[in-house]
């Protein structure tokens, strides 16, 4: 593109965009690390209520996307047509960009937002990846839910000074402008070229839709916690004002101005006595149950339980049942997991192809039988289906290399690569048993 090009498709069309996915990535950002909006108080509302409000901010839906990327760790790939070598060199980027500790970034992000992003970029050791979220980088694509790659994508920098850097890649060029915050004024810097032939952007996607639209967890959820913020700020109010009882006093001297009477109920305390003459009678008024308001904010952690598929154990509940229980609780969550990593494994396998251009390795940018292996974190379900599927073997006698695939916390190809060893290695019975079937085939 030339620079005049390039100058108004960025101010014109794609800056304000980004500026659009900035405000609403950090408006979720405050879900995530301080709680979100506060309640809504009345104008006239005291320093005493404005503090309360402050204290009733808690980053509830900060929780939910932890809690789903702590389930997600990629720690290898797998294919049924390539050897392990093979695979360690379609592997190498991934650890030469210390992608073992920068996937999670990237999954946090996703799932926190809608989207994350990596560039892949040649470099001195190859390709060089560079993770972003929504409030740093906006690719654009003609097909959104199909494309693999973007038609062109712009990153923003943005100087101590306040101005900005913007970075618009397409498939040949990267092109680098300026933005000064004080004139608004904007500059073509330079241009250089990696000519890698694609934008070279991968999209992590948390849940995309038919038109390429991906909230993300805490999006869905900003109603719960503005109705969880309301509940506890009410629950503080009545704990501040009205938590304890009221005594009354009735008949004592009316003759006192309005000053007196408020200088004597100043002095008096929570553990003062009072007294009285003829004519004057004490009394209480109970105090306002906190019960309640402590019931309505669990109902209100239960519907995020429920909305993100979230245990409650995970929100700080702990559920007095067995393991079957325990175990129901979590499927929802599982189920979720699966999901994500079909989406997310996709990617880190687009990125791992995208590097293999890179660098010139033809055979692995086209190969598609590779997929992603993510680790086993779940270990009481690989317990549990150990267990069932060890009595399937036992008690039914199925053979154990059938039930391998069966494992939902095993890739398939590794339950091959299971398979490949066995037949590889054999047992000392299976030895014997081959030798003796050999030696009664030739004697027939």
């Amino acid at each position: 593109m030339k620079k005049n090009d390039v100058l108004e498709l960025v101010s014109q069309e794609l800056l304000p965009a980004l500026d659009k996915e900035i405000q609403r990535t950090r408006e979720l950002e405050k879900w995530s690390q301080h709680g979100g909006r506060k309640p809504v108080l009345p104008s006239n509302a005291e320093r005493e209520h404005k503090a309360l409000a402050d204290l009733a901010m808690t980053p509830w839906l900060g929780l939910i996307p932890r809690v789903s990327a702590q389930q997600l760790k990629v720690d290898g790939v797998y294919s049924p047509d390539r050897s392990d070598e093979s695979l360690a060199l379609f592997w190498g980027p991934w650890q030469t960009n210390n992608m073992g500790t920068l996937q999670h970034t990237v999954h946090r992000s996703a799932l926190s937002f809608g989207m994350g992003f990596v560039s892949a970029v040649p470099g001195d050791r190859g390709a060089v990846f560079r993770a972003y979220s929504t409030a740093q980088m906006l690719p654009v694509y003609q097909d959104p839910v199909h494309d693999e790659f973007p038609m062109f994508a712009l990153r923003m920098e943005t100087l101590p000074n306040g101005d900005r850097m913007l970075f618009l890649l397409d498939e040949t060029t990267e092109h680098i402008l300026s933005v000064e915050k004080r004139t608004d004024k904007w500059a073509y810097i330079t241009l250089s070229d990696h000519n890698v032939g694609v934008c070279p952007v991968v999209r992590y996607a948390e849940e995309i839709d038919t038109e390429g639209r991906s909230p993300g967890e805490i999006e869905r959820l900003v109603t719960v916690g503005s109705r969880i913020n309301k509940t506890v700020y009410d629950r503080l109010l009545t704990q501040h004002y009205n938590s304890w009882k009221v005594r009354t006093a009735t008949g004592l001297d009316d003759t006192m101005s309005d000053s007196e009477a408020e200088q004597l109920k100043m002095k008096l305390r929570q553990n003062d006595i009072l007294t009285g003459g003829e004519g004057v009678s004490f009394g209480t008024l109970a105090e306002t149950a906190l019960d309640p308001f402590v019931k309505a904010k669990e109902s209100d952690l239960e519907d995020i339980s429920a909305v993100s598929q979230t245990p409650m154990s995970a929100l700080g509940k702990m559920v007095n049942v067995g393991n079957d229980g325990v175990a129901e609780t979590k499927s929802g969550l599982r189920a979720k997991t699966r999901l994500r990593q079909d989406s997310f494994g996709a990617s880190h396998v687009q990125l791992l192809r995208l590097a293999s251009h890179i660098e010139g390795r033809k055979a692995d940018s086209e190969d598609f039988t590779i997929e992603a292996h993510w680790k086993t974190l779940d270990i009481d379900l690989l317990a549990q289906e150990a267990d069932a599927y060890g009595k399937m073997a036992g008690m039914l006698g199925v053979p154990v290399e059938k039930l391998w695939e069966k494992f939902s916390t095993i890739s398939k190809p590794e339950a091959q690569s299971w398979a490949r060893y066995r037949e590889d290695h054999p047992t000392a019975d299976e030895i014997t048993a081959r030798s003796i079937a050999g030696q009664l085939e030739s004697a027939l």
